[in-house]
């Protein structure tokens, strides 16, 4: 949910339901006390929430970084049997460039822990800190510790990202951010200081820039600084005035702002409650602080998703169908169809596909051979999918839920792994000439099962059980190749051939059979054949939909297309092209042109001031917006003498008439004159003018009358209904003479 969220209390919080009600998008909370708040119930009731779960830090740490780095690690390690049904981001540090973070109590000592020796040092204890976690439990979703602001962190970057101190702290942990922590930071944002909170700090485009969205500043500095694309978890955000007439519009406008940005992956507001009455949080404190906390939460409670509007242009995204570089042949041209986590279904180049798995399934530092070994394990067993589809009800083979198929993660797509993958190209594993099923799990605890054993079923040749090296208790079913004993394999010189010879029995290592694909693109144009950007192009076939966007050229593409019936269509502009069926293997090209936009011209003449028109086709509504405001809607068909899509509206008030139909949208003004609408496809009449013709009486008698109504599709009771108003309004008779029959 892109909506804000909570820090939620450091204790009890009193009353859960009422902490939780106003239905927070993401949930900070020490692990200590996520059992009290209620946070396990929440995420149960709310999958698709974050969870964002800090650990307490040894404040003694640099007594012995290597002893504590090892003690604390282990300890959050061993958390993991109740955490994972969560799937938190965790840190385990926070604001170490403060003094009393480093348990020193002495303010006058705080210039010790802004120098480029102390991040040095300090970076080197997390990266053995996360070292030591990811040892023990590769899947936990470790996060940058955050740092307070302003204490050369960042090194005050200018609007480029440069620091203006010439270094900054994150110097020495930017390597360990991209190899340990999936390229994410926590943050901690406020707009106010000890004295209460500044509201310029929060609206000033200038001084906001270096407090409450100070966090864009850092991105950029990871950008231009470090070559990295890094995202970002604002767990901790206040003003320091929670006591504020405005702090609701305060947290619904730093929501806005923040949330609109992809970039940000979830943000919590600081804080729920604090039962310790700590001086630096009760000013913060909802529960303590906030004026009309019943309606605090009711207002955030209707506050609707922010949608994303920016940012998206310096993710990595999902394939969807960009072109590859060179015309795809050999393993480019093998494919997966991909469920993601919001429903859609994406064809995928099956090497592409696995650049986002095999980071997310193995540490992307362990040794090499045991990447590659990883690699071919993740291609034979998305290989079988393909052969034998995971989610054939839904169009896919894979899916990216790492709980039922393979764990699939862009933001840990790493250079070590790349390399794996492409050491690796297009190699499987066989048995008897066909693919297997290439199980692998984290740690099988010294020796691997059979799979019968296991899930039951047919025993498979190729997944007998062996003994193993790996360390360590068994995290996973312990079927087929061991992580872990691969990384142990690898340490003694076993290359990744003879690892994988080893856990699956009597397999062979080669490439598969190519599947034939197509492209599909083409140039989206306006009328006049101008290119069109950024135009929502959807190809729909296969049980599948994939949707992109045109380039600034006006250009699409979507590659690797599997052989079927496709519907193209540009849906913001109700185009579509049915039953295309691309050959396998080669390309089809499908240029479209938008027709010319519809206009409207105006006729104004005598008589009552209507607004009427034909649009062509009944049944379409027409909301009518009138000068004073409101709205209503008519609909097309129901005033017949002017068309088959004929309807007409009372305009008695002078100034604009705005009428919206089907995605059009009209200004009429209206000055106390009957108004006829001609609508058209071509360039607009400017300024509209004309004059309504008179009109010759059309004769009909009721019969003929009561035929024509009753030939539109709808009930006999509405349209006796309208032959009655035919025949008693003042403003219709001017236009019908109804005479009996002979």
């Amino acid at each position: 949910m892109r909506r804000p969220g909570l820090w939620v209390t450091n204790g009890h919080p009193g009353d859960p339901s009422l902490m939780l009600s106003w239905r927070p998008g993401a949930i900070t909370c020490f692990y200590d006390f996520l059992g009290v708040n209620g946070i396990f119930d929440y995420k149960a009731q709310n999958p698709e929430v974050p969870i964002i779960v800090r650990f307490q830090h040894p404040r003694n740490w640099h007594q012995d970084p290597e002893a504590h780095a090892r003690q604390l690690g282990e300890m959050v390690a061993s958390k993991w049997p109740d955490l994972k049904r969560l799937d938190p981001y965790v840190y385990f540090a926070n604001e170490m460039n403060l003094h009393y973070e480093n348990g020193d109590d002495n303010p006058h000592n705080q210039h010790l822990y802004t120098t480029p020796d102390f991040y040095k040092r300090y970076a080197q204890w997390v990266r053995r800190t996360a070292e030591v976690i990811k040892n023990i439990v590769p899947e936990m979703k470790l996060v940058t510790p955050p740092f307070a602001a302003g204490h050369h962190e960042d090194g005050a970057p200018d609007d480029d990202g440069n620091p203006k101190d010439g270094w900054a702290g994150f110097d020495y942990l930017y390597e360990t951010i991209r190899d340990y922590f999936d390229n994410i930071i926590t943050y901690h944002a406020y707009w106010g200081d000890a004295s209460g909170s500044k509201r310029e700090w929060l609206y000033d485009p200038e001084l906001s820039s270096w407090y409450a969205f100070r966090w864009r500043r850092v991105l950029k500095l990871f950008e231009t600084r470090y070559k990295m694309k890094v995202r970002l978890i604002i767990d901790e955000a206040g003003n320091f005035g929670a006591s504020d007439p405005d702090f609701t519009d305060q947290v619904i406008y730093y929501s806005e702002q923040c949330l609109k940005d992809a970039r940000v992956i979830a943000l919590t507001f600081f804080l729920w409650l604090d039962p310790t009455n700590s001086p630096g949080n009760v000013p913060n404190s909802w529960v303590q602080r906030v004026r009309n906390l019943n309606d605090h939460l009711t207002r955030l409670k209707n506050l609707p998703d922010i949608p994303i509007t920016e940012g998206l242009d310096t993710l990595p995204q999902p394939p969807t169908g960009e072109p590859a570089p060179t015309p795809p042949t050999g393993a480019q041209k093998q494919v997966i169809r991909v469920l993601f986590d919001d429903g859609k279904v994406r064809t995928v180049a099956m090497e592409e596909y696995l650049r986002a798995v095999v980071p997310a399934e193995i540490p992307a530092l362990w040794p090499a051979e045991a990447l590659k070994a990883q690699a071919v394990a993740a291609r034979t067993y998305a290989r079988y999918a393909v052969e034998n589809p995971r989610h054939a009800d839904r169009g896919a083979d894979i899916c990216t839920d790492p709980n039922h198929c393979q764990a699939f993660d862009l933001n840990r797509i790493h250079a070590n792994t790349d390399q794996a993958i492409r050491d690796t190209e297009n190699i499987i594993l066989r048995y008897n000439g066909r693919t297997i099923n290439a199980m692998f799990s984290a740690n099988c605890g010294g020796h691997t099962r059979n799979n019968e054993d296991v899930f039951g079923g047919q025993a498979a040749p190729y997944l007998r059980g062996v003994p193993c090296p790996a360390p360590g208790e068994q995290n996973g079913h312990g079927v087929g190749l061991c992580q872990h004993g691969a990384r142990t394999l690898a340490q003694q010189g076993r290359t990744y051939d003879q690892i994988l010879r080893y856990y699956f029995t009597g397999v062979t290592l080669g490439p598969p059979t190519d599947i034939l694909t197509s492209s599909i693109y083409g140039t989206v144009t306006d009328a006049a054949g101008q290119p069109l950007p950024n135009v929502r192009v959807v190809l729909t076939g296969r049980g599948q939909t994939v949707e992109m966007q045109t380039r600034r050229d006006g250009s699409y593409r979507f590659i690797s297309v599997p052989a079927g019936t496709y519907r193209l269509e540009l849906p913001d502009y109700h185009l579509r092209k049915d039953n295309l069926t691309p050959i396998p293997g080669q390309d089809l090209v499908m240029n479209l042109s938008l027709p010319a936009p519809i206009v409207v011209d105006i006729a104004r003449g005598s008589g009552l001031p209507l607004i009427v028109g034909d649009w062509g086709k009944p049944d379409v509504p027409v909301l009518v917006t009138p000068p004073r405001g409101g709205q209503f809607k008519v609909y097309t068909g129901t005033k017949l003498e002017f068309g088959p899509g004929g309807f007409e509206t009372y305009a008695g008030d002078p100034g604009v008439y705005i009428l919206e139909i089907e995605g059009h949208r009209f200004e009429i003004p209206m000055a106390g004159q009957f108004t006829r609408l001609t609508f058209r496809r071509g360039a607009a009449t400017t300024p509209p003018t004309g004059t309504v013709p008179p009109e010759k009486p059309k004769v009909l008698t009721p019969a003929e009358a009561q035929a024509r109504l009753l030939s539109r599709p709808m009930p006999r009771s509405q349209a006796e209904a309208l032959l009655q108003r035919l025949q008693s309004d003042p403003a219709t008779r001017d236009r019908f003479q109804i005479q009996p029959v002979d």
